[in-house]
Order: C-alpha cells, then sequence, then structure tokens
C-alpha cells in the first residue's frame, strides 16, 4: 500500500500536480494553536448584556410572608390589580401568605425572543422566608445600555427556588422569564467609503474590541497579531491600512475588507478565534486588598516592598534592606528582611525571623503570617503603603 501511494505521488509530480501532505493540507497558520484566543480577551462593543428589572408579588407562603403594614398592603394590591387584573381590597391582606419582592435578570447578548432566562428575587419588607412560594406574573423593564421607556423586555412567573446556602429571602426562578424582544445590538460601525477590487465604493465597515482588562502591551500584541496574520490581512493586502489599530489601552478598532463580501460575521468569527500569546504583556496591575471585616488580604501582580522599617505593635521591627549593590571596597550589608524582636512568647528564644534577601511583598507576608496575627499583619501593610514604601495600590474593603 506504501508503494502504491509512493507512486501515485511521483505520478502526479511528473504531471505537474502539486502534492500537499497531511500536515499542510489546514489552513490553520503556524503557530495558530498557540496562544489565547482573542474571544477569551475581549469582546465585542456593542454586545453587551443587560439587566432586567421589576417589581412582582410572591404567594403561597406558609405564614412567612410581609407583616401586613398598610406600606406593603399598598403595594401588593397595587401589583396584584397591575400585573394579574385582580381587584383586591388591600384591608383583606391580614395574611402572610405574599411578599412584595425584587425580580432581575440578566439579559444575554443577542438573546431571541421566545428562549427562557432565570431570574432572581430578593425580599423587599420583612418577608422571613419565600420558601414554597410562587413568583405571579411579572414584566420586566429597563435594560441598561437602553432608556427606561417602560419596554418590557421579558415577562417572569414560576416556583421560587431557595438553595441550601441562600438566604432564605433571596431566591430563583430558574428558567422562570420568557424573552418578549429582542434588544437590539450595533457591533459592526460604518464610516466612509472604500474602493473594492471591482472599484465600486461601498461604505467602509468596522468593530471594536474592548479588552477585559486594559492593558497597553495586549491591547498592542492583539493589534499587532491581527495585522500579521495571513487568514486576515490576506483578505485586505491590497490595501495599505492595518486592519486592526490600537485606540487606547482597552480598545481595537478592527476594519473589515471591503472584498469580504456580505459575511462580515464570518470575518468577526475569524478575528475572535485567531491566537495571541499575551504571556507577560496581560500580567494584573499589582494592587493590594485588605478586608478590615475578615481580617484577609490579598495580593495580584507583581507587588514589591521598598526598603524601610517599620515599628510593629508586640515590640517588632519589620526591616527591608536596601538592596543595592555596594560600593568598591565596601562590604555587602547584611541585615536581613524580617522581623526582630517581639514580646510574644517565644521571643526570647527567636529574635529574628530571617526572610530571604528580597523585596517581594509574598515573601514578606508569608514571612509575617507564621509569627504575627492578622490585624499585625494588616497594619503593616498600612504602614508600608503610609510611608511609601508600598509599590502598589492599596484598597481597604
Amino acid at each position: 500500500m506504501k508503494k502504491a501511494v509512493l507512486a501515485i505521488a511521483a505520478m502526479l509530480v511528473l504531471l505537474g500536480m502539486p502534492v500537499v501532505s497531511a500536515q499542510t493540507a489546514s489552513d490553520e497558520p503556524a503557530g495558530q494553536t498557540e496562544g489565547t484566543r482573542i474571544k477569551d480577551l475581549a469582546r465585542l462593543s456593542g454586545a453587551d448584556d443587560n439587566y432586567l428589572k421589576g417589581w412582582g408579588v410572591v404567594m403561597g407562603l406558609n405564614g412567612t410572608g410581609d407583616s401586613p403594614t398598610e406600606l406593603s398592603r399598598t403595594i401588593a394590591a397595587s401589583l396584584l390589580k397591575k400585573q394579574e387584573n385582580i381587584t383586591l381590597n388591600q384591608l383583606n391582606i391580614t395574611h402572610k401568605n405574599m411578599a412584595v419582592v425584587e425580580v432581575t435578570a440578566l439579559l444575554p447578548a443577542f438573546q431571541s425572543a421566545g428562549t427562557r432566562i432565570d431570574v432572581s428575587i430578593a425580599s423587599i419588607f420583612d418577608a422571613k422566608s419565600l420558601k414554597g412560594g410562587r413568583l405571579l406574573i411579572t414584566p420586566l423593564r429597563g435594560p441598561g445600555s437602553v432608556a427606561d421607556d417602560g419596554t418590557v423586555y421579558a415577562i417572569a412567573q414560576g416556583p421560587v427556588s431557595i438553595g441550601g446556602d441562600i438566604i432564605p429571602t433571596e431566591g430563583i426562578v430558574y428558567g422562570g422569564a420568557i424573552v418578549e424582544r429582542t434588544l437590539k445590538h450595533t457591533v459592526i460601525q460604518t464610516d466612509g467609503a472604500v474602493e473594492t477590487e471591482s472599484g465600486e465604493l461601498v461604505k467602509a465597515s468596522y468593530f471594536t474590541l474592548v479588552l477585559n482588562r486594559p492593558d497597553w502591551n495586549a491591547a498592542s500584541a492583539i493589534a499587532n497579531r491581527l495585522n500579521t496574520d495571513p487568514r486576515i490581512v490576506g483578505i485586505a493586502a491590497r490595501t495599505v491600512a492595518d486592519v486592526a489599530v490600537v485606540q487606547d489601552a482597552g480598545h481595537i478598532v478592527v476594519r473589515i475588507p471591503a472584498d469580504f463580501g456580505l459575511d462580515q460575521a464570518g470575518f468577526i468569527a475569524r478575528v475572535l478565534e485567531c491566537r495571541v500569546d499575551v504571556v507577560g504583556t496581560n500580567e494584573p496591575l499589582a494592587r493590594v486588598y485588605i478586608n478590615e471585616k475578615t481580617k484577609t488580604w490579598s495580593v495580584t501582580g507583581n507587588v514589591t516592598v521598598s526598603t524601610a522599617l517599620v515599628q510593629i505593635a508586640g515590640g517588632y521591627q519589620l526591616v527591608i534592606p536596601d538592596k543595592k549593590k555596594p560600593l568598591e571596597g565596601e562590604e555587602p550589608e547584611k541585615a536581613p528582611t524580617g522581623l526582630a524582636g517581639g514580646s510574644q512568647p517565644g521571643a526570647a528564644e527567636k529574635k529574628t525571623q530571617p526572610v530571604e534577601q528580597t523585596i517581594s511583598l509574598k515573601r514578606v507576608l508569608e514571612q509575617m503570617s507564621r509569627t504575627l496575627p492578622p490585624d499585625s499583619v494588616i497594619a503593616a501593610i498600612k504602614a508600608l503603603h503610609r510611608i511609601g514604601a508600598l509599590n502598589a495600590e492599596l484598597i481597604v474593603e
């Protein structure tokens, strides 16, 4: 069989026909299977999800609903009249079998009319639990990207589900809303005119990529990849302008070639599937987050600490030495990075907590956490920030 294949290949060569191997038959350019897809790094401008909202009534509660106050009864009666066409004297609402709730839902981009989405509900007044209740018909309005003009985009209703770890006054109605109106999205923009290969003038079309995490290096890497990818530039090789242009750290404008025909969606799909090597170009910003309520902290990016000496409660000192190289003839500084002193038990036997000669905050935090309580660690981080030794943004929650 192998000899037959070789014979056929030889015959094709003699006839002047190209021989394509299985490895080169794919139209996937080299390196295209490596890196991160653009669709995982950015989204299309204009293709945004939107929140819907509305007020509704949950019925069928076993004595865990709203107390029959004048305000709760008035609103419940008004909602029943408006949304269910039920006329009910508010004075007759005396049992805690209903609750006024806020209903919210996320309407994904391009969600078609007739499809279902989940809705979340939360009690507005003093209901104790929504377990066992049923949400009555509730119109949902007001996506965030358009004016709240009263347009109903979905209608919700159905049994309320309360999870084990969820607050009893909050719940979900799975698939509880039917989309009534498709929200219009404008992804492709037009600007000016360009000439096609046939000499025809057509409107210039483009779309904008919005980076999930704005970064100049990442934006530049994406634009460069699109401008050098043969699957992209091959379509627009006759034009002088680049296909992709960085607008700022978070936006890249991509021109749709005029000769691509009516399949603009196909071009966008091809761009989104293109892979980019962003290793080292999309590193998180150097930030330190402190949650004083839970006494926890977290670090993102490469956070460093400059030379510093911080006095900490309990008789400890945090020492960050100067790592600059000694001058000729000088001895290198041998002061250890870490905690010195201390009045806690065991401090007499262990006066110094040595740390490697480093200015990485993560390493310093690891050492402090072994000896100091959370309050003292947080105080030390704040002190480093206050004296300008913390080379990062500090966010206290």
